[in-house]
């Protein structure tokens, strides 16, 4: 099934939220027949644990150790690799050494890091530190990648993201068994913000129309005239602000007409509520093109008389 756990309401003290993330997760398992759940996330897997033992499940790594990998797996030649281990698992030993058993099968040798297992460290994102510490988190990234000079494995997407961008060449167990170029995939950055969100969504309406024969909401038509410089995009993930924002705001000034304009440089500065936040968005529009300067957001609500 397609949807969150409810992990990120969990961490951030919201229990109205999970308590409804949950029920959802609990009528899904009924409605199916009670089936085991196959979980491929750590943070998925610590969740069930904690809310809902009535449920068995199976981690996609002890499924691979049970049935095999695939034939076209690559072999890693004695490769030596540091296993670092989720910390929302390290009391799971099940889903550790079913890791390290699939990894010896593909033919790479583990030299275990010193504080691994039940004595794990934190990549930085658990407890949705990255989002509310985002200097203290940068800190427990150069703390663990400072541990060896050998290249790390994991099994959580958001360690891996982290410890790229922290410099450290790192695969994740999907990575060594599908993988094609090991030595691109080892150095690859996280996407950004809005890649994430625009991958969510390919995947949404993928799933809707493949297997379940449905048509996707309507989709917002992408501006493909928007020029973003790359230090804007760095800005946005700072300030959690998605291409699809500035989008809705652009389109809202030119249709609309409620955008403010500078002489001085000839820009445009717009603004719109989305939800709770509102958005600004400076522009230039030029040659057919818009330039986008700035963007920032709040939660004031902008009064209009």
């Amino acid at each position: 099934m397609l949807g969150c756990c409810g992990a990120p309401a969990d961490w951030a003290g919201r229990q109205d939220l999970m308590e409804n993330s949950i029920q959802r997760l609990r009528d899904a398992w009924t409605e199916m027949g009670k089936p085991v759940f196959i979980l491929a996330c750590s943070s998925c897997c610590s969740i069930f644990e904690k809310y809902l033992p009535e449920i068995a499940f199976i981690s996609l790594w002890e499924i691979f150790e049970r049935y095999g990998l695939p034939e076209t797996a690559p072999n890693g030649k004695n490769h030596i690799l540091n296993v670092h281990d989720a910390c929302s698992t390290r009391h799971n030993q099940n889903i550790q050494e079913s890791l390290r058993n699939i990894t010896a099968k593909l033919g790479y040798e583990i030299q275990e890091l010193k504080y691994s297992k039940e004595k794990t460290k934190c990549c930085g994102y658990g407890g949705l530190v990255y989002f509310a510490n985002r200097e203290q988190a940068n800190d427990f990234v150069k703390d663990r990648i400072n541990e060896s000079d050998q290249d790390f494995l994991v099994y959580c997407a958001m360690c891996k993201d982290l410890f790229v961008e922290g410099g450290k060449r790192t695969y994740h167990i999907l990575d060594l068994i599908f993988g094609e170029n090991l030595e691109e995939t080892a150095r690859k950055k996280m996407p950004n913000l809005s890649e994430r969100h625009a991958n969510r969504a390919q995947l949404k309406k993928k799933l809707l129309r493949e297997l379940w024969n449905e048509a996707p909401d309507t989709e917002l038509t992408p501006m493909e005239n928007l020029i973003i410089p790359a230090e804007l995009w760095r800005i946005m993930d700072e300030r959690y602000i998605l291409l699809e924002d500035i989008e809705k705001v652009i389109k809202h000034a030119q249709e609309s007409g409620e955008r403010f304009f500078n002489p001085e440089d000839s820009s445009f500065l717009a603004n719109q509520r989305i939800a709770d936040v509102t958005y600004w968005v400076r522009y230039i529009e030029k040659d057919g093109s818009i330039e986008v300067i700035t963007v920032y957001s709040h939660r004031m609500e902008v009064k209009k008389e």
